[in-house]
C-alpha cells in the first residue's frame, strides 16, 4: 500500500512513498481542507465556499475539479476519492495533527509521569510553526483553533508532570517564558506559582499572582479564576505559617524574654 502523508502543523506538505509532491496554492488550500475535515465527505459547495469565500470565481465547480485532477496527477489517483455530493481523503492518508491528538491522549491516559513527558516531548516536536500557517481556506479554521488550543492543553499537561517528578527548579525558567508569551492562561500562571513556591522563591510566586491581576483586570475587566484565587491564598497561608513557625522557635530560644505581643 502506497504511503500518504499530510503535515498540517506548519505549513501544508503532502508526500507519497517519502517523496514530496509539489502543490499549487489552490492545491494546497484543498488538500489542507480535506486533512481538516479528516473522516468525512466534504461536498463541492462547502469546497467552493471554503476556497474562495469572499467571491467564487465563474465556473467555480469546473475549478474544484481541476484541482483535483491536478493532485491526483501529481500524487496519485487513490489519494483523494469522488464520494457524492463531493469528495474524501482516502482512509490510508495519515495527518501529523491526528498523530498529534494521538499522543497527547495517550500522555492523559497514563499514570506515569516519565512516560507522560516523553509522549509530549515527541508530540511537540512535531509542530514546525502555527497549524495551516499557509493556508487560508476557511474549512480549516475551526480544526486550527481546535489544535491549537489542544497544543496548549499538551504544554500545560507536560509541565504538570514535570512537576509532580519534583521538577519544580528547573521547569521555572521554561515556565517564566511560557507565561509571559501566554499572560492570559490561568493553568500556566498557577504552575509558574507552584513551582516558585516549592522552590522557596514565595514573594514571587504571589507577584506572579498579583501580575496576573493586573492583566486581566486591565484587559478584560475580570477577576481570576477560582483556582488561581485558591492557590494563591493557599500560598499565603503556607507563607503565614512559616513566618509563625519561626517566631515560636525564636521565642523558645530566647526565653528571657517578654513575649511580643500580636
Amino acid at each position: 500500500m502506497r504511503g500518504y502523508r499530510i503535515a498540517v502543523l506548519g505549513r501544508v506538505e503532502l508526500s507519497v512513498d517519502g517523496t514530496a509532491v509539489p502543490l499549487a496554492p489552490l492545491e494546497r488550500a484543498f488538500v489542507a481542507s480535506l486533512a481538516a475535515q479528516r473522516g468525512r465527505i466534504v461536498s463541492v459547495e462547502r469546497l467552493i465556499d471554503g476556497l474562495w469565500p469572499d467571491r467564487p470565481p465563474a465556473g467555480a465547480r469546473n475549478r474544484v475539479q481541476a484541482i483535483v485532477a491536478s493532485v491526483r496527477r501529481n500524487a496519485t489517483p487513490e489519494l483523494i476519492l469522488t464520494r457524492s455530493p463531493g469528495y474524501q481523503l482516502n482512509a490510508a492518508v495519515i495527518v501529523d495533527a491526528a498523530e498529534f491528538a494521538a499522543a497527547v491522549q495517550a500522555a492523559t491516559n497514563t499514570t506515569d509521569a516519565r512516560r507522560a513527558v516523553t509522549l509530549l516531548d515527541q508530540a511537540l516536536a512535531r509542530w514546525r510553526d502555527d497549524a495551516f500557517v499557509d493556508v487560508g481556506a476557511t474549512l480549516v479554521d475551526v480544526e486550527r483553533d481546535r489544535l491549537r488550543e489542544l497544543r496548549e492543553h499538551a504544554i500545560e499537561l507536560r509541565v504538570e508532570a514535570l512537576l509532580s517528578l519534583g521538577l519544580h527548579r528547573e521547569v521555572v525558567p521554561e515556565l517564566t517564558t511560557l507565561v509571559r508569551d501566554r499572560p492570559l492562561r490561568e493553568r500556566l500562571r498557577g504552575q509558574l506559582m507552584v513551582a516558585l513556591h516549592r522552590s522557596g522563591r514565595q514573594a514571587e510566586a504571589l507577584a506572579v499572582y498579583r501580575d496576573g491581576v493586573r492583566i486581566l483586570a486591565e484587559e478584560h475587566g475580570i477577576d481570576p479564576g477560582p483556582q488561581l484565587r485558591q492557590l494563591h491564598r493557599e500560598i499565603l497561608d503556607r507563607v503565614a505559617q512559616r513566618v509563625a513557625h519561626r517566631l515560636r522557635g525564636r521565642r523558645r530560644a530566647r526565653p528571657g524574654r517578654a513575649r511580643t505581643p500580636w
